[in-house]
C-alpha cells in the first residue's frame, strides 16, 4: 500500500497494508502541496507524482525506500495562463497526472489553464511541453490513453469539467524535445445533443473510462440541475475522422457521481454519488453494445455513508487489476 493525501491539507501519508490481518498502519506523515487531487506512480513505482489542484503545483515524491517512507524531491509550478472562467480558472489547477504507456511521460490535465502539461521522467521530472485545449474555458479534468494496454498511445481522450466536453486527440511521440504532441480531432457534449443539463452553468463532467477492447467510453455528469445526475456512453471508431459517437445516457441514481469504475470482467459499472438517494450503485453492462442497464442491479443509499453531500467519492472492485494509481 502506498501514499494517500488529504486534499484540504498539505499532508501526504504513507501507509502499510497487511493482507493477512487486513490492518492499515501509518508509516509516515509528510508535508507537500495542498489540495492534491490525484496520485500516479512512475513506471517502476519508485516515484509518485501528485497533481495539486489547490496549490497549482505537481509534487514529485521518492517512494523507493524499503520501509515505505516518503521523500519530497521537488514541487513543480504548473504555470500557464489562467482561463476565462472566473473564479474557477483564476490560477493553475492540475487535476490529474497520467503516466503514458511508454512509461516515460506524464500528461497533466490543468483545469485552470485549459492545457495539458507534458512532464518527462528522464529530464528530472521537468515540464517539456504545454498543449492548449480548446475552447477557452473548457477546464481539462480527467483523461485516458488509447489503445488500452498498448506499449505506446496513438490517441488521448479527455473529459473537460467546466464545459462538460469529451475531446478526442491524436497522440504523437516527438523527437524535437516536446515529448508528446496532441492534435485535437473532435469535441462533444458529455450529455449528447438530446439530453442537455438543466443548469449548463453548474454542470461539470467528472470521471472518464475506456473499456479494455477500446470500443466504448463512459463519462460521468455532475451538478446538472436535473433530478439525478448521469453517466453517458460513447462508442469509439478510432479509424474515423471523428472517432466518438454519443450512444446513450442513464441516471446515476443520485447526485454528483465523482467517480466510477468497471468490474474486472467489465460486466458491471460501479458508480459513486456524493448526494441524492443512492450513494453507491452497480449497473450491469452489455458486453456487445456497451450500454448500461437503466435499473441498478444493486445499490446502497447515500445516508448509509453519512450526511448529505458526504457520499462516497471513490469506488473500485476489490482485487482489480491494471490500475497504476
Amino acid at each position: 500500500m502506498g501514499p494517500n493525501v488529504t486534499r484540504s491539507q498539505k499532508r501526504a501519508a504513507a501507509k502499510k497494508f497487511d493482507q493477512d490481518t487486513n490492518e492499515v498502519t501509518l508509516v509516515q506523515n509528510a508535508i507537500g502541496s495542498s489540495g492534491v487531487a490525484f496520485l500516479e506512480f512512475n513506471k517502476d513505482k519508485t516515484v509518485i507524482l501528485g497533481a495539486a489542484y489547490a496549490q497549482g503545483t505537481i509534487d514529485v515524491w521518492d517512494v523507493s525506500a524499503s520501509d515505505g517512507s516518503l521523500k519530497l524531491l521537488k514541487q513543480i509550478a504548473a504555470g500557464g495562463t489562467p482561463g476565462p472562467d472566473q473564479p474557477r480558472q483564476a490560477s493553475p489547477h492540475p487535476h490529474q497526472a497520467l503516466l503514458d504507456p511508454s512509461g516515460r511521460y506524464f500528461l497533466v490535465n490543468d483545469l485552470g489553464t485549459d492545457s495539458i502539461i507534458v512532464i518527462d521522467s528522464e529530464a528530472d521530472y521537468s515540464i517539456i511541453n504545454r498543449i492548449a485545449v480548446t475552447p477557452a474555458g473548457n477546464g481539462p479534468r480527467h483523461g485516458a490513453y488509447y489503445p488500452p494496454g498498448a506499449d505506446k498511445a496513438t490517441h488521448y481522450f479527455l473529459a473537460s469539467e467546466i464545459a462538460s466536453l469529451v475531446t478526442a486527440f491524436e497522440l504523437t511521440y516527438t523527437d524535437d524535445g516536446t515529448g508528446i504532441s496532441l492534435a485535437q480531432l473532435q469535441s462533444l457534449s458529455s450529455y449528447g445533443e438530446d439530453s442537455p443539463p438543466a443548469n449548463a452553468t453548474s454542470a461539470s463532467a467528472g470521471e472518464l473510462v475506456i473499456t479494455s477492447d477500446g470500443k466504448h467510453l463512459y463519462v460521468s455528469n455532475r451538478l446538472s440541475g436535473n433530478e439525478t445526475d448521469s453517466i453517458s456512453h460513447f462508442s469509439i471508431d478510432i479509424d474515423a475522422d471523428e472517432p466518438l459517437t454519443f450512444v446513450d445516457q442513464i441516471s446515476s441514481g443520485g447526485l454528483v457521481p465523482r467517480d466510477f469504475s468497471l468490474s474486472t470482467d467489465e460486466t458491471v459499472l460501479f458508480s459513486t454519488n456524493q448526494d441524492g438517494e443512492l450513494g453507491l450503485v452497480a449497473f450491469t453492462r452489455d458486453a456487445e453494445t456497451g450500454s448500461l442497464a437503466e435499473k441498478p442491479a444493486a445499490s446502497v443509499t447515500r445516508d448509509v455513508f453519512g450526511a448529505p453531500s458526504y457520499g462516497p467519492q471513490y469506488v473500485r472492485e476489490v482485487g482489480e487489476v491494471g490500475s497504476n494509481s
